[in-house]
């Protein structure tokens, strides 16, 4: 199908009507973060993260604190955040070789990637130096990003800037996307919707350019979480099969489909190569497995396709293809559902909620849906460590978006110029109204941001400073160590953790989802300490200072400043004390025991 190539004072017009909504999408982007993250405006962006209110006095949590598991995962993700945007500027070759986690080796595959979000924030982090500035910086890149990407990718595809605007609207600020920052890496599918948008321009012109902005879109989304990755893998199946079919392969030289083989190949092969070594040397498997049911996408789901969003995806299919998109040759609509569909169903591990609730007296489904997910992780390596499929469900609604984008676009093509002027603010506000904590719009449920102080004491900061200054350095064991305690488990642990995004010191601090064998064994090694033997098999692992933080409420740790504390007055310690303070206290390694 040929596209009719508009005239000189056509293109003049659309060249200025474009200038006009690019100012309007900017300015709707940062009302929307004007209102999503109205109640965190003037915290202190060195202290305090953005946190959804609903999620502070909740549960076991002292009033105004979230949950344990989630504060301790908010350390996680700010450390891992500053950190790698750090080693990244500094350290590239060293960046999955974390400070946490001492003695295991690239500890950085303990966790998500997270590259992607510390890349974007990167440049805060070389001016600020300050993990959770650089933190803050990433969640508002992260929003802004995946707002560009779909209006983008909608604008590319209807010509239609209310259109794409309104998509991005219901993508970028929907709760599914915004209302987590601690874990904003896994819902990071910005980059799958850029990697679709050179991909059709690679087969349809075969440039250099679109080949190098593919090659990149697919490294930052392996970058950003598996998870994500995954999904858009998944989703990859039936848009390259509809651009296989629509375009052909025939305007795409060779030297750039080798370039975007190699360059996905040889970034996979970076990134997942460490998580394969892990899975195989310090894991026997994922333990339980997390899918999400069907209803999350029904009202009151956490990722539910509803309202304005599930009507323009409709209108999408009502409503014929040449309203729909007037700027793409070839209709994708048919791949958009089939990505969503398969996404979904991997998501959800066929019906494996329904299965598993007839163990609670449930009713057994009519039918069993496979479980597309278990299936494949029986024999693709790696993915008998994934716990928590239910996450790929966030592209699915990537892909709905973009389906109400076409719809929108139908719709105000099908309407009379006049009407069609109307329509689309209307239609912008209506997207609008899906931002969370809008007054006045959003329901009850929607959740209005606070904020949630993270920066480590400045007491414990001023420690580790004074040991950089009197040129102490290596490995640090701090103790006491006790998982079995969820006090160690969800609060000592992650602030030791992120302390060193602070210090930049390897450490003994490890809270991840997996803990290695070789850093549990530590425990047993803590509570013998300080023998001599013991001392000795800490030197062996490389540690070169103990830390002992016995504050007011840390009565195993004072216990164990008290065996050190007498080890030292009957001479036969084999290290030293050179620091100490009110919450911890710091013992240099002797080179051999005494």
């Amino acid at each position: 199908m040929s596209e009719s190539k508009p005239g000189a004072e056509d293109t003049e017009r659309t060249g200025h009507w474009n200038r006009k909504w690019l100012a309007v999408a900017t300015v709707v982007c940062l009302a929307g973060f004007a209102v999503a993250f109205g109640g965190y405006w003037g915290s202190d962006p060195s202290a305090t993260v953005p946190i959804p209110s609903r999620m502070l006095a909740n549960g076991d949590a002292p009033a105004g604190r979230p949950k344990p598991v989630i504060e301790a995962d908010y350390r996680m993700a700010v450390w891992a955040v500053g950190r790698n945007a750090r080693a990244l500027i500094f350290e590239p070759t060293r960046l999955f070789q974390a400070e946490p986690c001492h003695p295991v080796p690239n500890a950085l595959a303990l966790h998500h990637p997270v590259i992607t979000p510390a890349l974007i924030a990167a440049p805060v982090a070389a001016m600020t130096g300050d993990p959770a500035i650089t933190f803050n910086a990433a969640v508002l890149l992260k929003v802004a990003i995946g707002f560009a990407a779909m209006v983008l990718l909608v604008w590319d595809w209807t010509r239609s800037p209310p259109a794409a605007i309104v998509a991005g609207l219901l993508y970028a600020f929907h709760p599914a996307q915004i209302e987590h920052p601690h874990h904003l890496f896994t819902s990071d599918n910005a980059w799958m919707l850029f990697g679709v948008f050179f991909a059709r321009r690679l087969f349809e012109r075969g440039r250099w350019l679109d080949a190098v902005g593919l090659s990149a879109a697919c490294l930052l989304q392996m970058g950003a979480s598996f998870y994500p990755f995954f999904a858009a893998t998944l989703a990859a199946v039936p848009l390259l099969a509809w651009l296989c079919w629509c375009y052909g392969v025939k305007a795409i030289p060779v030297s750039r489909g080798i370039f975007v083989a190699v360059s996905i190949a040889g970034g996979a092969a970076l990134i997942f190569a460490p998580y394969l070594n892990h899975a195989a040397a310090e894991f026997t498997g994922r333990g339980r497995v997390f899918y999400a049911p069907w209803s999350t996408f029904l009202p009151g789901g956490n990722n539910a396709m509803v309202g304005l969003t599930a009507l323009l995806a409709i209108a999408a299919f009502a409503l014929g293809r040449d309203r729909v998109l007037a700027g793409l040759r070839g209709d994708p609509r048919a791949a958009l559902a089939i990505a969503a569909l398969l996404i979904a169903a991997f998501a959800t591990g066929g019906n494996y909620h329904a299965r598993i609730s007839v163990l609670s007296g449930a009713e057994p489904p009519p039918f069993v849906l496979p479980n597309l997910f278990a299936a494949l992780s029986g024999w693709l390596p790696g993915l008998r460590n994934v716990r928590l499929p239910g996450e790929f469900a966030l592209a699915t609604r990537a892909m709905v978006c973009l389906l109400a984008g076409l719809g929108a676009a139908g719709l105000l093509n099908r309407l009379p110029e006049r009407l069609s002027r109307i329509a689309a603010p209307v239609l912008i506000l209506l997207a609008f109204t899906q931002t969370p904590g809008l007054p006045g719009f959003s329901s009850g449920t929607a959740p209005r941001f606070g904020s949630l102080t993270i920066r480590p004491p400045e007491d414990a900061l001023t420690f580790f400073d004074a040991l950089a200054e009197s040129g102490n350095d290596g490995p640090l064991l701090e103790l006491p160590i006790d998982r079995t305690n969820r006090g160690y488990t969800f609060r000592a642990a992650p602030e030791q953790q992120l302390l060193s995004a602070y210090h930049h010191r390897r450490t003994s601090g490890c809270y991840f989802s997996f803990i290695p064998q070789r850093v549990r064994a530590l425990a047993e090694l803590s509570r013998e300490l300080p023998e001599n033997a013991a001392l000795d098999r800490a030197r062996e692992l490389g540690f070169t200072t103990v830390i002992v933080h016995h504050g007011p409420r840390n009565q195993l740790g004072r216990a164990t400043r008290q065996r050190f504390d007498r080890a030292i007055e009957t001479g036969s310690a084999g290290f030293q004390l050179i620091a100490t303070s009110p919450n911890r206290t710091a013992y240099a390694l002797d080179e051999a025991s005494r």
